[in-house]
């Protein structure tokens, strides 16, 4: 489908307007709690960032560029942050953080020395509570790899250690104060329900954030690690952390929707890959861009309903 760098950034750049027409979109039709025009629109300016991470994170896994761009066009639509939402800026600067030392995670290989890039989750640790999420992905990123006999080099291996001491630290030295710990607590009362009683259910949060790329990230889980990739072993944990972290009520069904949902797009990746390659030796042989492209206008349209009804 993509045969040359104009073509792949001119349809990036296609899916990142998409995606400010539904930010336009929910200024319109959202009504903010908060009085904050500014701070909502720059939050929708940096949620645009996740469509070319999430490519980037894809295309590494996969060694497809297709396979990126069918993962981008799956992140078009997942529900980050609302305008309704309080808070956030801060909490879709959290998404980017994450994602980004994700990318630059997969990318250590090429980077060549984790000194580097580890101010970024540095700062992440400063800007939202949930960089808390890195340590446990990271620690079932490792057990994967042991599991499945994948040697961890030095950098991986540093990248990680340094960062989640680092994290835990500041999450440790900020919980002792007896001022933010109380403010904490009064914003999870007001904020963070239980399923039962927001009358939230898993169903419900997976209508929200669109089937598609729940259905083929979980496909494209399959395929990831049936080739034994290790990129496919770090988004596999990420998926399990933040489902254990909704599932157990420790975060928000909306606030960790997001993590969940990305990680599955980026997945779908696997799933596209494999698609690709039975077209390419079947009678359709022929009709594969045809049939791609049918894909990814189908997949962008579910999308933009599911975002658009709810």
């Amino acid at each position: 489908m993509v045969k040359t760098n104009k073509t792949k950034f001119a349809i990036l750049a296609t899916f990142i307007l998409i995606a400010i027409a539904l930010g336009i979109w929910s200024i319109f039709t959202d009504s903010s709690p908060v009085n904050d025009f500014s701070t909502n629109l720059a939050s929708i300016i940096i949620g645009l960032l996740i469509i070319p991470t999430a490519y980037k994170i894809a295309k590494k896994a996969t060694g497809n560029t297709n396979a990126g761009l069918f993962s981008a066009a799956l992140s078009i639509a997942i529900p980050l942050y609302n305008w309704r939402t309080v808070g956030q800026l801060s909490l879709t600067l959290a998404i980017g953080f994450f994602f980004l030392t994700i990318l630059l995670f997969t990318h250590l290989k090429e980077i060549g020395d984790w000194k580097k890039i580890i101010v970024v989750p540095l700062i992440f640790s400063f800007v939202h509570i949930y960089s808390l999420l890195l340590i446990p992905v990271f620690g079932l990123y490792f057990l994967f790899s042991k599991l499945e006999s994948r040697k961890l080099n030095k950098n991986e291996i540093m990248f990680a250690g340094i960062s989640s001491l680092f994290i835990f630290l500041i999450f440790l030295f900020f919980t002792a104060s007896p001022a933010l710990f109380a403010i904490i607590k009064q914003y999870v009362g007001a904020h963070y329900y239980t399923i039962a009683a927001e009358n939230f259910t898993l169903i419900k949060a997976f209508a929200l954030a669109g089937m598609i790329p729940i259905y083929l990230g979980f496909l494209g889980t399959y395929f990831g690690l049936k080739i034994k990739k290790k990129v496919a072993l770090l988004i596999l944990s990420i998926i399990s952390v933040s489902f254990l972290a909704m599932a157990f009520n420790t975060t928000a069904i909306v606030l960790g929707l997001p993590y969940f949902t990305i990680s599955l797009a980026i997945m779908a990746g696997f799933a596209y890959t494999e698609f690709e390659r039975e077209v390419e030796i079947s009678k359709f042989k022929k009709y594969s861009k045809q049939i791609i492209f049918i894909i990814f206008i189908t997949v962008i349209l579910f999308g933009l309903l599911h975002q658009i009804l709810n």
